[in-house]
């Protein structure tokens, strides 16, 4: 006899969790650049670089002008900055999604004991 065992798994598209958009408006600031505490700074070519990279760091705050990326550990302001486009959490806050507990409607809890 010969003992098989298949696993499933939703990975992270079942777990709930959506990254923001690289291009949504609403996700975004046009026209401003972030004021506050710098994190890194480094080169992009485009702002969806800038947006998706700034997110793999784990910055909050993020502001792309053309050709630099800068993150932020903070954000004090936005300033006016027709060439610039900002976004992050601490920019453009996210509204929280709430879920029941209940596993029959719970993404995340799979057994009741």
């Amino acid at each position: 006899a010969r003992g098989v065992t298949v696993v499933f798994s939703s990975g992270d598209s079942g777990s709930g969790v959506q990254p923001a958009s690289f291009v949504a408006p609403e996700a975004l600031r046009s026209g401003y650049a972030v004021q506050g505490t710098v994190k890194d700074s480094f080169s992009v070519v485009s702002q969806p670089q800038c947006c998706g990279t700034a997110q793999g760091y784990g910055a909050k705050a993020w502001t792309y002008a053309p050709g630099s990326c800068t993150t932020f550990a903070d954000v004090q302001r936005l300033v006016p900055n027709l060439a610039a486009v900002s976004g992050g959490d601490l920019v453009v806050p996210r509204p929280p999604k709430l879920f029941p507990s209940w596993p029959a409607s719970s993404p995340w809890a799979i057994t009741v004991s």
